[in-house]
């Protein structure tokens, strides 16, 4: 999955939620958080592409001819889809992480007397 550049946060340049961007600390949190993410859902990218790799290299030497573009159309297919999944997992991870560190930061500023939110509050929205 590759992070768009309005996923990555960067002090001064926050696209969170208003009010986010003057907060240098909250925006190298999630910057980090954002390459944490890209860097572990890069590795599980080049993994599966090497594994089918290594799955297609056997099909052409190992599968009766007749049988090769069946053979590829299926692998091809499941790379596909375990593709989707790790981008799939990684927005799921980056929104999950990313509200976590928002409502940690803003805590102070968001908890009445009884330590509650503040009326009125609503849980922050993910990446769509």
């Amino acid at each position: 999955m590759h992070l768009s550049t309005s996923e990555i946060y960067e002090p001064g340049n926050c696209s969170g939620p208003s009010g986010y961007s003057e907060d240098a600390e909250l925006g190298k949190i999630l910057a980090a958080i954002a390459e944490e993410v890209h860097q572990t859902a890069s590795g599980a990218r080049q993994a599966v592409i090497a594994e089918y790799a290594g799955k297609i290299a056997h099909a052409y030497r190992f599968v009766p001819r007749h049988q090769v573009a069946g053979a590829l159309r299926a692998l091809k297919e499941a790379r596909k889809a375990a593709l989707a999944l790790i981008k799939r997992q990684a927005a799921s991870d980056l929104a999950g992480r990313r509200e976590a560190a928002i409502r940690i930061h803003l805590k102070p500023f968001v908890a009445n007397k009884n330590g509650g939110p503040v009326s009125g509050s609503r849980p922050l929205a993910g990446p769509n």
